[in-house]
Order: C-alpha cells, then sequence, then structure tokens
C-alpha cells in the first residue's frame, strides 16, 4: 500500500505540471542549483550517480559544441541564437515524438513540453521553425528501444533543465537572449526541486522495470549517451 501512494504521488507531481517558461551548464557551477541537503540526497541515488559517472565524457563533448559554447559565454548573437532555437526545436520534435507512447507511467507527457516553449520563443523572434529531417526522427527512434533506454534519455533532457537556469543568468545582459528566453528559463527558481524530484522517480521507476525483467539498467547509460551524441552532431552541423 505504501510503494502504492508513493507511486500515485510521483505520478501526480508530474502530471501536475503545467507548461511554464523555461541547456547544458558547466559542472563547476551545477552546484548552486541544488542545497547543502539534497546533495546529501544525491549520495543516495545510485542510479542517478551511475548514470552522471558514465555520461560524463559524452556530456563534456556537447558542452563544446560551438552554438552551446556561445551562448554558455553569453555572447551568442541573433542570428546565431535564432540557428540554436530552431535546431532544438527540431531535436525535441524528433525525440519527443519517439518517446511518445513509451512514457514510464511515473512520467507524464505534460513533461514533453519544451517544443511549445521553442517555438513560443521562435514566434517572438519572427523565425520559422525548421522541418525535421528524416536521419533525425530516425536516430531519434533509436535511442529508447526499451524501457530502461527510456529512462536514459529522459535523464538527458530533465538534467538539460537544470543546466537552462545557468544560461539564462549568464545571458542576463544579452539583448538577443533577452527577446525570447520561455526555452532556457525553464521552472525558474523551482527548477532544482522539480530535478531532485525526477531522480526520486528515476531510481523508483527504473528500478522497478528492472525487478520486473522487463529492462536491463546498463541500457540506461547507453541510451543517455547516444543522446547526448545526437544532440551534439545535430548542433555541430548548424552552419
Amino acid at each position: 500500500m505504501a510503494g502504492a501512494t508513493s507511486a500515485s504521488r510521483l505520478q501526480a507531481w508530474f502530471s501536475c505540471l503545467a507548461p511554464q517558461r523555461g541547456y547544458s551548464a558547466r559542472r563547476n557551477e551545477r552546484k548552486r542549483h541544488v542545497s547543502p541537503v539534497a546533495e546529501v540526497e544525491v549520495r543516495a541515488w545510485p542510479i542517478r550517480q551511475t548514470l552522471r559517472a558514465e555520461t560524463q565524457e559524452s556530456h563534456e563533448r556537447l558542452e563544446r559544441a560551438a552554438l552551446l559554447t556561445e551562448l554558455s559565454g553569453g555572447s551568442i548573437t541573433l542570428p546565431r541564437y535564432r540557428h540554436y532555437l530552431q535546431r532544438m526545436h527540431a531535436f525535441h520534435a524528433a525525440v519527443d515524438g519517439a518517446l511518445m507512447g513509451r512514457l514510464p507511467p511515473a512520467y507524464a507527457v505534460a513533461r514533453l513540453n519544451q517544443g511549445t516553449r521553442l517555438a513560443s520563443d521562435l514566434h517572438t523572434l519572427g523565425t520559422p521553425t525548421m522541418p525535421v529531417p528524416p536521419p533525425l526522427c530516425r536516430a531519434a527512434d533509436a535511442l529508447a528501444p526499451s524501457p530502461a533506454a527510456v529512462w536514459g534519455v529522459l535523464y538527458v533532457l530533465e538534467g538539460a533543465r537544470l543546466g537552462s537556469q545557468l544560461l539564462l543568468r549568464r545571458n542576463a545582459a544579452n539583448a538577443a537572449v533577452c527577446q525570447a528566453h520561455a526555452y532556457i528559463q525553464g521552472e525558474g527558481e523551482r527548477t532544482g526541486s522539480f530535478w531532485r524530484d525526477f531522480c526520486v522517480v528515476l531510481e523508483e521507476g527504473a528500478t522497478l522495470c528492472d525487478r520486473q525483467a522487463v529492462c536491463d539498467l546498463q541500457a540506461l547509460p547507453g541510451a543517455a549517451n547516444r543522446t547526448f551524441s545526437l544532440l551534439g552532431d545535430w548542433l555541430e552541423d548548424c552552419p
């Protein structure tokens, strides 16, 4: 009964999240988003810790993508920012579409709302969305061939929300970003809390999946690494 109550509470948390305004941050600044108490909690999250350790290389490679480097440095120009938003919109269209019908029960489809925020930013800047190329859709579909792999992809998507807070602060004086920042704003001051709640869902959901012998926990890091790599390659392909 207690387990069912916990699962219901977690599912209700995801389901009640309304779309709000709102990628990646440097590791030595991420702790600003997590309280000392939360750092203690993190040590009790073995799956999250494993993912963090086993995806460090691909995560850092993504952060070296030119568009993200410019955005992280607060120096991105308006034309480049438009390219960034267009590429991210296409990426989310492909990945979110691939996840539809595969999401675990504790993760509501309403969380796949980044495409709406990106479309809003592009509309504000008078910039059209770009067509989603079939190769990107095929690559996105291959990211999550199993229930465990879905959790690996979600780890990357949710972590991006946390890192977006650093991008927002670093571009506080950037006129281009200040015009339209619904995507990188995320949940604002509540982002850290939402991330910790996701980590709880990740630990419980992925562990349950493994106990049911439906999926292999070893698939999580592989899926997360593929997601980081796909996004990095997609952003680097921008002219």
